[in-house]
């Protein structure tokens, strides 16, 4: 399944890396069925674990049974709190996956060699096109709708978006070559 990508290539001469605007979003996990399943696994676990209790001597299937409980509460809370914030302006790219980040991860466009504009078709997502298994810095919620960005020294990142149409406008067009 083919991606579509706009490229955008700071080294080319004839093309003009130019922000108009700002560009500025939050994400967060919204995955209703996630939610459900890991909710039925906690209740399900909890239910495990306090029969286990009253039922009966303490045995080892009540114990891993409340540790498991335990360990879904604390990825649903995770899970519920991540938020990621991210900002496009003339400077450049700024962005913060909370709770993890303490600080914006900033990317300047002075440092960036290039940068592409992905969209993944929505059936992307079930094929496998939201794999990463290289060396690049993802910070999405969105799936693989955002820009690829490579940096000078190498470095690759993904920073994905939810509305591409508004991004596509931040940025100037080249002129079509004739």
């Amino acid at each position: 399944m083919a991606m579509e990508q706009g490229s955008i290539d700071a080294h080319d001469p004839s093309v003009r890396l130019t922000v108009h605007g700002k560009y500025k979003e939050e994400q967060r996990v919204t995955d209703r069925v996630l939610f459900a399943l890991l909710l039925l696994g906690l209740f399900g676990s909890l239910f495990i674990g306090v029969r286990g209790l009253l039922l009966g001597p303490p045995s080892w299937d009540a114990a891993v049974s409340l540790v498991a409980a335990a360990a879904i509460a604390a990825a649903t809370l995770v899970l519920s709190r991540q938020r990621i914030k991210v900002k496009i302006n003339r400077k450049g790219i700024s962005y913060k996956v909370g709770p993890f980040h303490k600080r914006k991860q900033k990317l300047r466009w002075a440092d960036v060699a290039s940068c592409d504009i992905v969209k993944t078709p929505p059936a992307g997502d079930w094929l496998g096109s939201n794999m990463h298994l290289s060396d690049e810095t993802v910070a999405s919620l969105v799936g693989r709708n955002g820009l690829a960005i490579v940096m000078n020294d190498g470095r690759r990142y993904f920073v994905g978006v939810k509305n591409l149409e508004q991004l596509r406008d931040l940025f100037d067009a080249p002129p079509a070559a004739e």
